[in-house]
């Protein structure tokens, strides 16, 4: 796997709230702004996955690209099974095997142009300190794939202000059901691992 190796990067997560709401809430624009400079980044190949980041110089395995969106968030996200387990526990009220459809659905059918995202692109991996922000860390679950996913894993961890300002910083057009679709298929992905824990 690829790594970067630094001796230290100085500040605190943006978990850590700021005495000043205002600052913080510039925070997660300027987080939004890096993102979105992230999301610039030419990538090397089609496909999806962590081998359309590297490339085939970049020691990628051919399995970790995948020719099929859908397919890619299946391996790594255990959808649909996860939201089927959850459902079949009874700990989705309100959802429904129809729900878990849709989403499927819209899955299958978002058409995008793949970009880098980080995979892991929460307030625990942005670091600020004294009021800026000092460096995103931890890519080591990057791949190639839509925009909105990077969008989608934030909106699990921030409120909905916080996400707000980040949007604005990001400063790109994007498909906000998709940020839904993409943060539900996340937040079952996840809460599927807590049943197996």
């Amino acid at each position: 796997w690829p790594c970067l190796v630094m001796s230290r990067t100085d500040g605190n997560p943006l978990f850590e709230p700021d005495a000043r709401q205002a600052s913080t809430f510039r925070l997660y624009a300027d987080a939004g702004a890096l993102l979105a400079r992230m999301h610039a980044v030419r990538l090397p190949v089609a496909g999806f996955g962590l081998g359309a980041f590297l490339g085939a110089r970049g020691g990628a395995a051919a399995s970790d690209t995948w020719p099929d969106w859908a397919a890619f968030v299946a391996a790594h996200h255990a959808h649909p099974a996860s939201g089927r387990r959850l459902l079949a526990h009874g700990l989705l009220p309100g959802m429904t095997q129809a729900d878990l459809d849709r989403l499927d659905e819209a899955l299958s059918r978002h058409r995008f142009r793949a970009v880098l995202n980080h995979g892991d692109f929460g307030p625990d991996h942005i670091l600020a300190h004294r009021r800026r922000i000092a460096g995103i860390i931890d890519p080591g679950e990057a791949f190639a794939g839509p925009r909105e996913y990077d969008l989608a894993y934030l909106t699990c961890y921030v409120t909905g202000a916080q996400f707000a300002h980040a949007l604005r910083g990001y400063g790109r057009r994007v498909e906000r059901r998709m940020i839904d679709v993409y943060a539900a298929v996340i937040a079952l992905h996840k809460a599927g691992r807590a049943l197996d824990a």
